[in-house]
């Protein structure tokens, strides 16, 4: 406690020394400075200086150290505040040209323009940045978050927005907001994003198109199991040279079949790809439905996995007619009877 406490001198000299009737303190240093005695002060007496009571430092070091911990205490709680009174106020006279923009949901870049309606003299920054609302942005669209710097004279300034690609290729209307946060009132520019609009000329042509891809899709899961079937027989009847060369024939005349259908099917489907891609999926579904009402089971299963194929052509990936056929075969119903291999219905 020592460090706490802080040793005090006076002049005794009453009678002569003003500095002692004035109660003047003389710290350690000072007297160990005028060895011990009251001088080198203006009015000193040259008298010996007696040591009084020690000063005690605690109430004056935990005062004001409660102090420091108060002020700095509020000086956190007031730092928000503090930090919004010093930023310097809301640009004004800045806008957007016009309120919304409607877009497809394929993807591309929008320009959106900003416009200076006064005071353009001077050169500004302008912060944006876009908010997510139905639309969802590292999905629908890329953030965009940055300043917009309209030099001395300049009224006008666009913003750089890009939507990504609808990889449902289904979704409804949604939309997202451009904002300007250190405007006045803070505008807003609405971006809504649509399905593409079909027509009924889109709708018939994906009508045929779709039943034509799906008759063949049917016709591949039975060409691919009759072929599997020529197979087995042929390899079965190695020791019977009549019935091999008859199934081995069955077998060329399944596989030259099967790889026209093949042909067909991508044909088809490429086609599909090159229309609207909503009026393609909604034309297979409403097959599927039609065909799973009808109780045509298989035939709407393999609809179903001619959709899938012909998303992955729209996401532009390669065709695999190797994996569309077996995802195809697939389609057709098996069981197992007592005492033969598994085999079709």
């Amino acid at each position: 406690m020592t460090a706490l406490r802080r040793a005090r001198y006076w002049c005794i000299n009453r009678r002569h020394c003003a500095l002692a009737r004035a109660d003047r303190i003389f710290t350690a240093q000072e007297f160990v400075h005028h060895k011990g005695c009251c001088s080198g002060r203006i009015g000193g007496c040259g008298a010996p200086l007696q040591q009084g009571e020690d000063q005690d430092l605690r109430a004056y070091v935990l005062g004001t150290s409660l102090l420091a911990a108060l002020l700095g205490g509020l000086g956190v709680a007031l730092a928000p505040q503090l930090r919004d009174w010093y930023q310097p106020p809301p640009l004004a006279n800045i806008r957007f040209a016009v309120a919304e923009t409607t877009a497809s949901g394929a993807e591309h870049t929008l320009e959106i323009e900003v416009r200076r309606d006064a005071s353009i003299a001077e050169s500004v920054d302008v912060p944006f940045e876009t908010r997510a609302a139905s639309a969802q942005e590292g999905v629908d669209y890329e953030p965009a978050r940055g300043v917009l710097r309209f030099p001395a004279g300049e009224r006008r300034q666009r913003v750089s927005v890009t939507l990504l690609a609808d990889s449902s290729h289904q979704k409804a209307a949604r939309h997202f907001t451009l904002v300007l946060p250190r405007v006045r009132d803070q505008p807003t520019h609405r971006i809504a994003i649509v399905p593409p609009q079909t027509t009924a000329l889109d709708a018939t042509a994906a009508e045929s198109l779709a039943l034509s891809a799906s008759r063949v899709a049917k016709d591949i899961a039975d060409l691919r199991m009759k072929q599997q079937v020529a197979d087995e027989l042929m390899s079965a009847s190695r020791d019977d040279n009549g019935a091999y060369a008859v199934y081995r024939k069955r077998l060329a005349t399944t596989s030259s079949d099967l790889s026209r259908a093949r042909e067909r099917y991508l044909e088809d489907l490429e086609q599909l790809g090159r229309l609207k891609s909503r009026a393609a999926l909604d034309a297979i579904d409403a097959i599927a439905a039609r065909l799973d009402g009808q109780g045509y089971d298989q035939q709407a299963k393999a609809v179903r996995v001619l959709k899938g194929h012909l998303l992955e052509l729209i996401d532009g990936r390669a065709p695999d007619m190797d994996r569309w056929v077996e995802e195809l075969l697939r389609t057709i119903p098996r069981v197992t009877a007592p005492g033969r291999d598994t085999t079709t219905v």
